[in-house]
């Protein structure tokens, strides 16, 4: 599930005389070069009552067939200035990020912007023997095609008996992204009759599901009851598309 959360780098021994805080804003953005949106201004935040330091990079990512993330450090396709600062403390700093990657872009590319604390102590008088969490945010940040396009079709399904569930993979055959809202399963029997599931079970499954441009995620559903023996002849899915 695709989620813009901060969350701990690392537990290590440090001052705590206060835990530094810091945002960033937006959590999600998108450029399209091809209209001459070129450049994302970031805006970080230090709430707390200390100086931190930050380091920023990108990363380019993509997704497996079980939703897990790959991310690999993106040196060449961004212009990011600063990448490392001084942030001192109830006050915020901008970092601008311009893409310098080949154009027109035909398929969306998927980025991250990584905003990590970095184990800088600037205040050398305080206790040393407590623990401090570091933060990490990592922002989703796209690159959009000229011609946008989304198609999103279930490309594979079956009963699995073993577990009595549906098995169904969805396939991004569009340029752009899915953000799955408010999904519903269209779910046509051996006798022709197609039952509508919307109900919490799907919701749970496939809701704030992000499939990526090419990509593929698979997703399992318990069985439904009105199915009974019935085996599934066709499967469409309908939803709303958010970013």
């Amino acid at each position: 599930m695709f989620k813009f959360v901060a969350f701990c780098l690392c537990l290590m021994a440090w001052p705590a005389w206060a835990t530094p805080s810091f945002g960033i804003e937006p959590f999600k953005s998108q450029l399209a070069p091809a209209d001459g949106q070129n450049t994302q201004i970031f805006t970080l935040t230090n709430s707390s009552d200390d100086t931190i330091a930050v380091q920023i990079h990108m990363e380019s990512w993509s997704t497996d067939l079980n939703g897990q993330e790959q991310s690999t450090v993106d040196t060449t396709n961004f212009s990011v200035y600063p990448t490392q600062f001084a942030l001192k403390a109830h006050s915020n700093r901008t970092v601008r990020v311009t893409w310098l990657g080949p154009m027109p872009v035909q398929t969306e590319k998927a980025f991250r912007l990584v905003a990590e604390q970095l184990p800088v102590n600037f205040n050398p008088g305080a206790p040393e023997n407590a623990l401090r969490f570091l933060l990490r945010y990592r922002t989703a940040f796209y690159i959009a095609p000229s011609t946008p396009r989304q198609k999103l079709v279930v490309s594979d399904f079956q009963h699995n008996i073993n577990s009595n569930t549906l098995v169904f993979t969805l396939a991004n055959q569009g340029n752009v992204h899915v953000m799955l809202h408010q999904p519903v399963l269209n779910l046509t029997d051996s006798s022709g009759r197609t039952h509508t599931l919307r109900d919490v079970l799907v919701r749970s499954a496939l809701e704030n599901n992000n499939v990526l441009s090419g990509g593929q995620r698979q997703f399992s559903i318990p069985w439904p009851k009105e199915m009974g023996d019935n085996q599934p002849k066709a499967l469409s899915i309908d939803y709303i598309a958010g970013f």
